[in-house]
């Protein structure tokens, strides 16, 4: 739970990738990857958004459904 509150502590300074938050916040991308999929299913974030990386990978941009629901 601790690391569900510091991902989205992170998204309400704005959208980021799984990779900035992994930088961020000094955690594997696998448990990165585990609560994004655990909070998208809950429909707290999407990812409506992609960013292109360097070898033309789509990285999706993930945001807070609704920064004033999630508290």
């Amino acid at each position: 739970m601790q690391d569900t509150n510091r991902i989205l502590n992170c998204l309400r300074g704005g959208p980021m990738t799984s990779i900035e938050m992994a930088c961020t916040l000094h955690l594997t991308m696998n448990r990165i990857q585990s609560i994004l999929n655990e909070l998208a299913a809950q429909r707290s974030i999407y990812a409506r958004r992609w960013v292109t990386d360097a070898s033309d990978n789509q990285i999706p941009l993930w945001e807070l459904e609704d920064a004033d629901s999630i508290a």
